[in-house]
């Protein structure tokens, strides 16, 4: 499944309700996640995951949707990040992400994603430029990401296996890439 898929949307759900039940009994008003920050994904995908994971709960605790994803969040984000020294994930944690990840890389002429230890595909394991980490998260490379994404990678392997599997917009839904 592409990344923005049906994959992420059940992962996002199963995340979501874990959360909403862990706020619902520790006594927290709201919820939210980091993949709403993130515009490598899809922030309608994961706040409506919030939305549903937030129901059962009947307005005692609410999923705090916001567009997290403007220039000026992104960078406060990595500001944030760099001053506490947080861990760099280079991917969202799937082999599906971490394989899309590492095809557009070869393709862009970038290290792989390289998984534990203390350096990175792109540098150290931490977040410690800010303006650095806001522009590999700009949206000219994410859009590029899922430009390349649609094409499988230029992936023969890839493109088979997904021929035909793309939503269109003409059926009334969001197109995964």
């Amino acid at each position: 499944d592409p990344e923005r898929g049906l994959r992420c949307s059940a992962c996002f759900d199963m995340r979501m309700e874990v959360t909403a039940a862990y706020a619902a009994a520790h006594g927290f008003p709201c919820f939210t996640t980091t993949n709403a920050t993130s515009r490598w994904k899809d922030v309608q995908q994961v706040n409506t995951s919030g939305i549903r994971a937030e129901e059962p709960y009947e307005g005692t605790v609410r999923y705090w949707a916001y567009n997290w994803q403007t220039d000026g969040m992104t960078l406060r984000k990595y500001h944030i990040s760099a001053e506490q020294r947080f861990y760099k994930q280079e991917y969202c944690g799937c082999s599906y992400s971490l394989r899309d990840s590492n095809l557009w890389r070869k393709n862009q002429g970038i290290p792989p994603v390289k998984i534990g230890g203390e350096v990175a595909g792109l540098g150290t394991r931490y977040f410690e430029d800010p303006e650095a980490d806001a522009a590999e998260e700009s949206q000219e490379v994410v859009d590029a990401f899922f430009s390349d994404a649609a094409q499988q990678f230029g992936n023969e392997r890839l493109r088979k296996q997904f021929q035909g599997r793309h939503k269109s917009v003409a059926e009334g839904a969001l197109n995964n890439w």
